[in-house]
Parts: structure tokens; C-alpha cells; sequence
């Protein structure tokens, strides 16, 4: 995920080391309406989502997401 996250389009090529990316992921993972997707090929993460589930005081107080922390590989977006 961070080889995808190190693209000078998100963050300016910057990204975090390796031991604070799994603290923020066990942060992530204790939060259950917050969902990490990955997508892959052949072992390689190739592109990534994150989708926070929030409550919502509008529409009747149905749940509101938001897509955020979008990323995917040059090669294969399109």
C-alpha cells in the first residue's frame, strides 16, 4: 500500500515508514465502520480505498460513507 500511497501525485511522494503504517492500520481496524479495500493482482497491491460509515442526522438517519485515500499504480489505472 505504500508503494502505491508514494506517488508524487498523493502526498507529493511522500509517505510514512513502514512500523507507523502498521500502528495507523491497527488504529484503522479498531474503528469497525472504518473499511481499508485493496486491490491486487498476483500477490501486488495495486491500488487502495478507504471507506469511513458514519451516523447521520440527515436522511432519516441512514448511515453516510465517504470514499477518501484513494490511490492506484500508474500502470494500471484506466
Amino acid at each position: 500500500m505504500l508503494r502505491v500511497y508514494a506517488q508524487r501525485e498523493l502526498d507529493d511522494g511522500r509517505v510514512q515508514d513502514l512500523d507507523r503504517a502498521r500502528m495507523q492500520l491497527h488504529r484503522i481496524h479498531a474503528h469497525p465502520d472504518y473499511h481499508l479495500y485493496v486491490a491486487g493482482r498476483d500477490g501486488q497491491v495495486l491500488g487502495t480505498f478507504a471507506l469511513p460509515i458514519m451516523p447521520n442526522i440527515s436522511h432519516l438517519g441512514a448511515p453516510a460513507g465517504i470514499v477518501d485515500q484513494v490511490g492506484v499504480l500508474p500502470q494500471t489505472q484506466g
